[in-house]
């Protein structure tokens, strides 16, 4: 599943994320929940991470439906 969350992240996601002065790493996939870290301009305050949080879930979601949860550290 690893492979299929970078491909989704690297195609569809990051570009967004880049051109907002954010990105993301990978922290873990764990059975349905996918944690991640937020770097740079979005990684500020709680509004920000959380607005990422669920655009992030929601397009992943879309992608992969495995994916259930997704947690912002």
């Amino acid at each position: 599943m690893q492979e299929r969350v970078e491909k989704v992240l690297e195609e569809k996601l990051r570009p967004t994320l880049l051109y907002e002065g954010s990105d993301l790493k990978i922290v873990d996939i764990t059975n349905d929940t996918l944690t991640v870290r937020l770097v740079g301009a979005g990684a500020g305050s709680p509004e920000d991470i959380e607005q990422a949080q669920k655009w992030l879930e929601q397009a992943l979601k879309r992608e992969i439906p495995e994916i259930k949860e997704v947690v912002v550290v």
